[in-house]
């Protein structure tokens, strides 16, 4: 594996952690919590923080991989492959969970999720793009 390609994904991993920090920890955090039907010990109190970051670098790491693979770089391409990675992911995941657990009261949340995914994915492959681009003869920016 190309050293741009696994530094694009870490620089992505920290963007999409610190996003998601900001989304879904601080300003969309209320209006996600008033939609879930809460049962006993269903959310750990408080979350591990290092998984969730490990959650954002592995994926982080498919839309670099992506990137990389497909011969793109520089941050329009990395924006567009990330928002179509994460949203494809977060769209089966939705998928699983309202297959296999009762969780929410509405799905009008679901569809702010996966806008706000798309909106950090599309911002992760953004800087991954901008890394990879870096790394290749050809500057991305």
């Amino acid at each position: 594996m190309k050293i741009g390609t696994l530094l694009g994904a870490v620089a992505g991993g920290i963007v999409t952690f610190l996003l998601g920090f900001l989304f879904f920890g601080i300003l969309l955090a209320d209006y996600f919590k008033a939609d879930m039907i809460e049962y006993a010990g269903l959310l750990k109190d408080p979350p591990m923080i290092a998984l969730i970051f490990l959650f954002n670098v592995t994926f982080a790491w498919l839309i670099s991989w992506a990137l990389d693979y497909g011969g793109g770089s520089g941050w329009a391409e990395g924006a567009k492959v990330g928002a179509i990675v994460l949203f494809v992911i977060s769209l089966g995941m939705f998928f699983e969970f309202e297959a296999f657990m009762n969780i929410h009261k509405s799905l009008a949340p679901t569809l702010v999720h996966l806008l706000v995914v798309m909106v950090m994915g599309a911002a992760g492959g953004a800087v991954i793009g901008i890394v990879q681009g870096y790394f290749k003869r050809e500057r991305a920016l």
